[in-house]
């Protein structure tokens, strides 16, 4: 069975977020270093992005326009709140401080009260974006399995 981009965006999204959940009990640092590619993976997985992850990068919290611009490029991207995606920083704010660059600060540097928060928020990120994704009708077939 192939599978799209797209899907293997929302597997490794509730993947990662599945995982940063286990990691809780035996690494908080691990912990929050994987849970923000899982919004990072569902935000690629919206029609109009799936094709521009590479350009598009790790941050979750960016601050220019490069996805609303990808977005417009797609069909159906009127049917997304952009910049809802793009706000994350505001509405997750352990989440927007979160870049892959984690990994490579000591481990007290990221507290176990940080790690539980980053993984709670990420889990609701991601949550929203598949959400959306299945009552647009565009989630495809098999995504949450």
């Amino acid at each position: 069975m192939t599978v799209t981009l797209q899907q293997g965006f929302l597997e490794s999204a509730l993947r990662h977020a599945r995982d940063a959940r286990a990691l809780l009990a035996t690494s908080h640092h691990q912990a929050f270093h994987l849970a923000g590619f899982a919004p990072e993976c569902a935000r690629k997985a919206v029609p109009g992005l799936a094709a521009f992850g590479k350009p598009l990068g790790h941050e979750v919290a960016r601050d220019d326009a490069l996805e609303t611009l990808f977005a417009a490029l797609d069909a159906l991207g009127h049917r997304y709140d952009w910049e809802a995606l793009l706000r994350w920083k505001t509405t997750y704010p352990t989440l927007g401080t979160w870049n892959p660059d984690v990994r490579y600060k000591a481990d007290r540097a990221v507290t176990t009260s940080d790690a539980n928060n980053i993984v709670d928020e990420a889990e609701k990120a991601t949550l929203v974006v598949l959400t959306a994704l299945w009552a647009d009708g565009v989630l495809p077939e098999g995504a949450l399995k």
